[in-house]
């Protein structure tokens, strides 16, 4: 068996709310790594949107199953019953705050410093069907079971504004605040799987193509080899015998499942994320329209609510990105 994981992030390029980072990993046969989801899995894990009555799990690059104004369903559907099935849990979540603790233990607190976050007892899910999603919960470990294959992890980090720029002041760089949230990520994960050959597929960071000196750095106790550095892929391992760990990083990685699957765990964060932080918002200053966090629209909405700042005495910090 091989323990294989995908990280990737989402919220790296806004100037508002936060950058959340996700992992998952999978126990699966050696002959499954390179293809999974393969033939095997048809009907019950796809990279393609399914029709829409099929009980297959679309599970992809969160770009291509979220838009904005279409609510939060598709995402729902795969995030909460996977972290259900990794967590071992018998149902799925109620709340926020109670993913939150699942998935993110810490950020809970860090988050409610922040008056747009107070209502983490706010329930999940937003648009999926619980039903639907607890029978999903129910029906796919058994499925996955058939053909020797779990979902063993599935943890986040969620980094808020302070944070990031906390991050910004000891790293001074942006890329690299996001290649040592995801790798300190990746060691969290696989520490868990001593034993066990490991394979992690990341998306690149910010166009980073060499990783050697800072994977040496994270993983001391064994010299970590290059196996190639290009535009493309970037390919590294290390470990004894036995239990080799590889890690690659690959331009377009979210494509592949367990990557595309914590590219839907960290959007579906960013977004609960961004909801509150708009209604905190258009509460104090009704008729104010909302915002995704990026730059251009960033800034309309910052000289929107610059007033209110002074008045609630909110520092620019706890709101606005440095870089």
């Amino acid at each position: 068996m091989v323990i294989l994981v995908g990280v990737d992030e989402a919220g790296y390029g806004p100037n508002l709310g936060p950058l959340a980072v996700a992992a998952t990993a999978w126990s699966l046969p050696a002959a499954e790594v390179e293809q999974f989801p393969g033939p095997a899995f048809e009907g019950i894990l796809s990279g393609c949107r399914p029709a829409a009555k099929a009980s297959t799990l679309w599970i992809a690059d969160s770009k291509l199953v979220y838009k904005s104004g279409k609510g939060l369903g598709l995402l729902e559907r795969a995030v909460l019953p996977m972290a259900a099935m990794a967590h071992q849990r018998a149902e799925i979540v109620t709340s926020w705050q109670e993913l939150l603790d699942l998935l993110s233990p810490g950020a809970a607190g860090r988050l409610a410093a922040a008056p747009w976050y107070s209502d983490l007892a706010s329930p999940l899910p937003r648009d999926a069907q619980r039903a639907e999603l607890e029978e999903l919960a129910e029906q796919l470990p058994r499925q996955l079971q058939q053909r020797d294959t779990r979902i063993v992890s599935l943890e986040t980090r969620l980094l808020t504004v302070a944070d990031f720029n906390e991050g910004i002041r000891r790293y001074d760089n942006k890329g690299e605040l996001l290649s040592r949230t995801s790798l300190e990520l990746v060691r969290s994960v696989i520490d868990r799987f001593p034993t066990d050959p490991v394979i992690v597929h990341c998306d690149k960071h910010g166009g980073r193509n060499r990783y050697a000196d800072l994977l040496q750095e994270l993983f001391p106790d064994y010299l970590v080899e290059i196996h190639g550095e290009s535009r493309e892929l970037s390919r590294y391992r290390w470990g004894p015998p036995g239990c080799r760990r590889e890690i690659r990083f690959a331009v377009g990685g979210d494509s592949f499942l367990p990557t595309a699957l914590a590219s839907m765990t960290a959007k579906y964060l960013r977004e609960l994320c961004m909801a509150a932080f708009n209604a905190y918002w258009q509460r104090q200053l009704p008729g104010l329209q909302p915002t995704a966090g990026y730059p251009l629209d960033a800034r309309r909405f910052m000289e929107s609510i610059n007033e209110l700042c002074q008045q609630l005495d909110i520092e620019k910090d706890q709101l606005w990105r440095c870089r």
